[in-house]
């Protein structure tokens, strides 16, 4: 957060960054402790052991995501999902390496239930007009001759969610984020794709805006600052925010936000 202020107000590099300075350590340690980065750097032009490196904050991991139990399973029979995209077991911020060993925990408790599973449940039958309507949403985006590119969609959600859902949150920004997701929502429904991959790339962008719009209103939703959620117009962590976030639709299709007591066991 020191960095991205530091940046913010100016005082950075001038490409964006803050000047890392390692240049005092002792011979062997920059190749020992970091070196995937010593390699990196060596492979433009900058030893990291003479020269400052530049850096700046980017995203590492997710903390939200599918609401599952302990097997994995989330609320639609037979779906199961593991590691960053569920809400994960780590709370508000997560230790490095811990993601490695709840893969494989979780990983391993997952693939026994759905073999379960599968073994118990047969298929279930979709209703063919379901299927049709879900193909012809699919090949309209191979139908239209004209329209946006994915590209432009993409940077836009990357610039809107990095400047205003980004490191340091408040309620002025994440509501003008919420506005720009909206248009960004209407503007991909005429997407147009040349080929199939590029159909994939506008199905993914769907996604994208809609989990966008997801971790916007949690984090409106919740007014304090806890683990990498921080908020500049509630900067202290709140115990009365010791609390889950839900987010889900409505009959009508809206999303709401529900509160609920976290999982201690």
């Amino acid at each position: 957060r020191a960095i991205y202020q530091e940046i913010e107000e100016g005082r950075g590099t001038g490409h964006g960054a803050v000047y890392l300075d390692i240049t005092h350590w002792e011979e062997g340690k920059a190749e020992k402790l970091v070196p995937d980065v010593f390699a990196e750097h060596m492979e433009v032009g900058i030893d990291i052991r003479k020269q400052m490196m530049e850096i700046t904050p980017s995203m590492h991991h997710m903390m939200g995501g599918f609401v599952i139990n302990e097997w994995g399973e989330t609320n639609v029979a037979g779906l199961y999902a593991i590691g960053e995209v569920t809400t994960s077991v780590h709370g508000a911020n997560r230790l490095g390496g811990n993601s490695l060993a709840e893969g494989q925990v979780f990983g391993r408790r997952a693939g026994m239930h759905a073999a379960e599973h599968i073994d118990n449940n047969q298929t279930p039958h979709i209703a063919q007009h379901t299927l049709d309507a879900e193909v012809n949403r699919v090949e309209a985006f191979l139908r239209r001759k004209t329209g946006l590119k994915v590209a432009d969609i993409l940077s836009a959600n990357k610039a809107v969610m990095w400047n205003n859902v980004g490191i340091i949150r408040d309620s002025e920004k994440l509501m003008l984020a919420q506005q720009e997701i909206k248009k960004l929502q209407t503007e991909a429904q005429s997407l147009f794709a040349e080929d199939k991959s590029q159909l994939q790339s506008c199905l993914e962008i769907q996604d994208m805006l809609k989990t966008a719009e997801v971790i916007i209103l949690a984090a409106l939703e919740r007014k304090e600052s806890r683990g990498a959620h921080y908020r500049s117009d509630y900067p202290h962590m709140d115990p009365a925010w010791e609390k889950n976030i839900r987010v889900s639709k409505d009959q009508a299709g809206k999303l709401v936000t529900k509160v609920t007591p976290p999982v201690r066991e």
